[in-house]
């Protein structure tokens, strides 16, 4: 991803930080519409940049694991600053 939404990522960095460790479903449900895809893009370019990071992997019900993602100090910061304007 070259330019990221900046509302879009900050809002992806408010929903893994309101919800505590959260995986791509509880965040997805936060977003209120679907839309997989941009939690996707977003959840894997905050973990390209270090604003998020995996706190947890587990094998569920499912094929994949399952990944539980918590914000970075770097993430929260990048937060602060946006959110203090």
């Amino acid at each position: 991803m070259k330019r990221p939404n900046l509302n879009k990522l900050l809002t992806l960095l408010r929903i893994v930080r309101d919800r505590g460790p959260t995986n791509f479903s509880g965040i997805v449900s936060a977003y209120g519409r679907p839309c997989s895809n941009l939690v996707e893009r977003y959840t894997k370019f905050c973990l390209e940049r270090g604003l998020i990071r995996v706190s947890r992997v587990f094998h569920g019900r499912g094929r994949y694991p399952s990944k539980e993602y918590v914000i970075t100090p770097k993430g929260l910061s990048l937060l602060r600053v946006f959110e203090e304007v």
